[in-house]
């Protein structure tokens, strides 16, 4: 998983390097809320991005090794918790690698189109893809959720989820299927919602989601706290 993880994350900075041989010396650096580039800059700038890949995938690499590390220090009865949450840093980082690999894709192939670099141009609505990849990632990841133990890195954290070992499992499974429930609208969205329009339901989905695990998380916790009274 890790060699398989760190070719997925490599992958984007050999596209960009052999796509740099293609493209004019000014690119669009970066987009507006339109869809239009608002600002213009070197093509090698286009590396920044996957050299940010592989800075996230080294850092789910270095969690995992401190819930590892953690496995292997902590009381015997903690130890499968270590190792569940360092099994889904790894099984979610390749997900991550793939998702930002074809957002880089994307925009090399827009910066080719906007300097007209040998190629005709190509009408990509970037904000539109982006809430399509956003939501593809947010069913795949959100189904790890529930596989995750009691910790201060990843899952579905607040002070209530966080109370005891039944908030977590129970505040887990919820958030995730309201989050996988947040991709599945972003995707269908993005089939007819443009430009803008398409990342304001994105995050119109995603705030509505945590919203409603967070008042779940609330009564999971009252529950929890009448128990022990």
């Amino acid at each position: 998983m890790k060699k398989l993880t760190w070719a997925i994350a490599v992958l984007p900075m050999l596209i960009t390097a052999a796509a740099i041989n293609f493209l004019p010396d000014k690119v669009p650096a970066h987009y507006g809320v339109t869809g239009e580039p608002d600002r213009w800059g070197s093509k090698y700038e286009l590396f920044i991005f996957p050299v940010l890949i592989l800075v996230i995938i080294g850092l789910f690499g270095l969690f995992a090794h401190l819930a590892e590390s953690e496995t292997r220090f902590s009381q015997k009865k903690n130890r499968p918790a270590g190792k569940e949450n360092a099994a889904v840093f790894r099984k979610t980082a390749p997900i991550i690698a793939i998702i930002m690999c074809v957002v880089q894709i994307i925009f090399i192939i827009k910066a080719c189109a906007e300097g007209n670099a040998k190629v005709d141009n190509l009408d990509i609505d970037f904000n539109r893809a982006t809430s399509l990849l956003m939501g593809i990632m947010l069913i795949a990841v959100s189904n790890y959720m529930p596989k995750t133990r009691r910790n201060s890195t990843i899952g579905f954290r607040c002070s209530w989820s966080m109370y005891n070992d039944t908030t977590w499992q129970k505040c887990n499974r919820f958030a995730a299927v309201a989050m996988s429930v947040a991709g599945l609208c972003a995707i269908v969205s993005s089939a007819f919602a443009k430009g803008i329009g398409a990342v304001l339901l994105l995050l119109g989905y995603v705030t509505a989601a945590l919203v409603i695990s967070m008042v779940y998380a609330k009564k999971i916790y009252d529950e929890e706290k009448q128990k022990e009274q």
